[in-house]
């Protein structure tokens, strides 16, 4: 069997060598073998019990520059989260809470909570001078500790950011702190709290570890945060810039509010294929009622809808008002308000996370969708098609009997899928037409969706993985997204 070889000059070991001659290190990845283990194969043997605090960060690649980390530098949610990677990573027994991390963060954004991310750790590195004073050597490939004077150095950083990279203007945020969010293996040193200063506008707000405080954010579209973390050893500082998204953009229409709001319960239980019973689900769907000729005051009386749905939204990070005053915006026009005006009633539905808040666009409270026992954490937006597929056969029956009741029962339906949206729809429309059940559509339109399936070579998608943060800026230097 053919074996794979990568040849790589690693950026770990060129900190190793920064006063002597670069070394080449072939690196062999063998099948089954991911691209870290083989480098953690270049230090193997090695005695763990001589490296400092048993974490060496040599062992990875080092895509955040811990190595280099300074007291009042910059980051932000994506270098925090890449150094809470690289440092799980870099231990004799890699752990992988990193791996949850994402939707933990996801599911608190969902309640309005922002995390704030915080790393307190000591580590090794090599010595740069550890091979040219024979404290280590390299051998076939490997890295070896002569068990001499010690060939490493010890490292500690302090780090902590908010756990996004944009919020909403003017609206208020509840920033949470606690063991979840904290990466750590002080033993004589204890995180006690933050200070969260925006340097733009002035504001300065105390955290306390395992506590909460409400923040917001006004004013210029970048602000910088100085975030200083309190230990029982000191104060740690670093920066982090957030960009702030404004509710409403410069548009001549201004953004609208839906005329109504509805949870809606599906009637079709549906079992999944890793699931041992089958279930119902919830969606939330709005309503925009069409404008009478020469008003722009809705008549709340449906009559011609066209339902909108929503695609893949991993935690509902769309909701109904972005998709209606965003999605369907070009320059300054906005479809649903220009089919409003035709007589059309636009209807968005929208799958999100079960027990979440549903907001209007000011960002107030509508409603909660329930929960399901045994399925708290369930996520509408990347649920199976054909769960949400029922959602949308319940919204169809109940449109088509309140257009009967309003006495428009010659109306039919118009239904707009993209993405994930255009598989749910054919999958409900199909669902019903084999079942016997009018779903009274004369109007399907699907766009984005990949009805013939999509085919991503396993190659480029593990490439895609590895290098999905990195990329090269326009000045040559690196850094992450």
């Amino acid at each position: 069997m053919k074996k794979r070889y990568i040849y790589i000059i690693l950026a770990s070991f060129i900190s190793i060598f920064t006063q002597a001659q670069p070394t080449k290190i072939n690196i062999k990845v063998k099948k089954g073998q991911t691209y870290n283990t083989a480098i953690r194969d270049v230090f193997i043997q090695n005695n763990n019990n001589r490296i400092p605090h048993g974490v060496l960060y040599d062992r990875v690649v080092g895509w955040s520059g811990l190595a280099q980390w300074k007291n009042g530098d910059e980051t932000n949610f994506t270098h925090l989260k890449q150094a809470w990677r690289d440092l799980e990573n870099s231990k004799n027994n890699p752990s992988n809470t990193y791996k949850d991390l994402n939707y933990k963060v996801d599911l608190q954004k969902s309640k309005d909570k922002l995390p704030l991310l915080s790393i307190g750790y000591q580590f090794g590195i090599i010595d740069s001078l550890a091979v040219k004073d024979g404290r280590m050597r390299i051998e076939k490939n490997r890295i070896i500790d002569n068990e001499k004077a010690s060939p490493y150095l010890s490292k500690k950083v302090v780090l902590a950011g908010v756990a996004t990279q944009k919020v909403l203007a003017n609206k208020d945020y509840t920033l949470i702190a606690n063991s979840t969010f904290r990466l750590s293996n002080f033993t004589n040193e204890i995180i006690k709290g933050f200070t969260i200063e925006n340097t733009h506008t002035g504001q300065s707000y105390n955290l306390s570890f395992n506590g909460s405080v409400i923040i917001n954010f006004r004013g210029a579209k970048f602000q910088q945060l100085k975030i200083t973390t309190h230990t029982t050893q000191g104060n740690y500082i670093n920066y982090q810039t957030i960009e702030l998204q404004g509710v409403s953009a410069n548009r001549s229409f201004g953004d609208k509010e839906a005329d109504e709001h509805h949870i809606l319960t599906s009637s079709i239980p549906f079992k999944g294929y890793d699931e041992n019973t089958a279930t119902i689900s919830y969606a939330d769907y709005h309503i925009f009622y069409h404008y009478p000729p020469g008003s722009s005051n809705s008549q709340k009386v449906l009559k011609k809808p066209i339902i909108i749905l929503d695609g893949f939204d991993p935690l509902d990070k769309r909701n109904y008002g972005e998709l209606y005053n965003d999605k369907l915006t070009y320059g300054n026009e906005n479809l649903g308000e220009k089919l409003r005006q035709k007589g059309y009633d636009v209807v968005i539905l929208n799958f999100p996370v079960m027990g979440s808040n549903i907001l209007d666009i000011n960002h107030n409270g509508i409603f909660q969708i329930p929960l399901l026992n045994g399925y708290m954490t369930r996520d509408g937006g990347t649920d199976y098609i054909e769960r949400n597929a029922f959602l949308l056969v319940k919204l169809i029956q109940t449109l088509n009997n309140q257009l009967q009741s309003n006495g428009y029962g010659n109306e039919e339906l118009v239904i707009i899928g993209p993405s994930m949206g255009g598989q749910i729809s054919r999958y409900a429309l199909a669902y019903m037409e084999k079942h016997g059940l009018d779903h009274n559509t004369r109007l399907w339109v699907s766009f984005d969706s990949p009805h013939l399936g999509a085919n991503v070579p396993l190659a480029l998608q593990q490439d895609l993985f590895f290098f999905r943060l990195y990329r090269r800026t326009s000045d040559g230097t690196r850094s992450l997204r």
